[in-house]
């Protein structure tokens, strides 16, 4: 090969060189390897073509916010006889929106995002005495924030009733019925389905859960067992965020409830990038890749034209190559 494509040095003579000089084999190699590229190249455009789709996803971390989310309802030290509790407060408003979590030491009890006025509302289920709830913010690139202050609020059950009343109703801290979500925060996009998931413990089975979307649609789910749970829903709309509000009711009554934040992948697409879209490469393999086929076709044909001609000058008779011999009358 390395003798197939060595160059030779000619001087500069100013004159054109015999055909046999050129070297057609080097010619032919590059022709054939540019051929198999060509080949290569339209294949490999026509498989992503007929692909239905292609995802490009980037991640750049959103801003993270400097100041934390404060619960401003309940007050402090404040004592409710209902678990079931709405959290108010405000929070840093950012674009994207951020999610305040609520906290009970390392438990998550509820979120939602924060409101384009700088509120948020969460629902969360309080366990029987003191409850140290912490406010936590998070963007869309899980990403937390400075805490907030804890708040402490006490949650005290109604007295015992008489003998018969289901315990549930009066619940003790290894009784009670709660929610536990499994993520601050759950992510919907144009192929990806909200999927939320945690665990449904306490009281007694079987639990009926109530999920409300918050896109105007609802769903109910009866027969459940305690533990770990899963449910899905596809959001259509193309909002920006919207919150999850779940209820499980257990066989004597007994109510826990929580909410739960959903930030799409449409949002800020410098934060979460995605791109979904079917790639146009039908027009680029009709019309850029017939123009390079038919200049590669012209080249093969200049190829062998230069290569027909070079070997009908090599094999044509004796007396066609030599120039007739002019005799000059000698001067005396």
């Amino acid at each position: 090969m390395r003798r197939l494509l060595q160059l030779q040095h000619h001087k500069h003579t100013g004159k054109l060189l015999h055909h046999r000089h050129t070297s057609y084999r080097a010619l032919l190699v590059i022709l054939v390897v540019l051929g198999a590229v060509l080949v290569r190249v339209e294949m490999s455009l026509r498989q992503i073509a007929h692909a239905d789709s292609f995802s490009v996803s980037a991640v750049v971390p959103a801003p993270i916010p400097t100041e934390p989310a404060v619960i401003t309802q309940p007050n402090d030290s404040t004592t409710v006889t209902d678990p079931n509790l709405i959290i108010g407060g405000t929070c840093p408003d950012t674009t994207p929106p951020l999610t305040v979590a609520i906290y009970r030491g390392t438990e998550l009890l509820g979120s939602a995002p924060c409101d384009t006025d700088g509120t948020f509302v969460v629902h969360v289920t309080l366990a029987p005495g003191n409850n140290a709830l912490l406010p936590r913010t998070w963007t869309a690139t899980d990403d937390s924030g400075p805490d907030g202050s804890i708040v402490h609020i006490t949650y005290a059950p109604p007295a015992a009733a008489t003998a018969g009343t289901p315990a549930s109703l009066h619940p003790t801290a290894t009784t009670f019925l709660t929610i536990v979500p499994d993520k601050p925060y759950l992510l919907f996009g144009p192929t990806m389905r909200t999927n939320w998931t945690g665990s449904i413990i306490g009281g007694k089975e079987p639990y009926t859960v109530f999920i409300d979307w918050g896109d105007g649609k609802s769903n109910t789910f009866k027969h459940i067992q305690s533990g770990q749970q899963s449910f899905t829903h596809q959001h259509n709309a193309h909002l920006a965020f919207y919150t999850i509000y779940i209820r499980a009711t257990d066989e004597t009554g007994a109510q826990a409830s929580a909410s739960i934040s959903t930030i799409t992948t449409y949002v800020a697409p410098a934060t979460i990038g995605s791109i979904f879209s079917r790639p146009n490469t039908t027009a680029m393999s009709a019309y850029t890749l017939g123009a390079i086929y038919s200049a590669y076709i012209v080249m093969i044909s200049t190829f062998g034209a230069f290569w027909i001609h070079a070997h009908k000058l090599e094999y044509a008779p004796a007396s066609s190559k030599h120039r007739p011999v002019q005799r000059h009358r000698s001067l005396r």
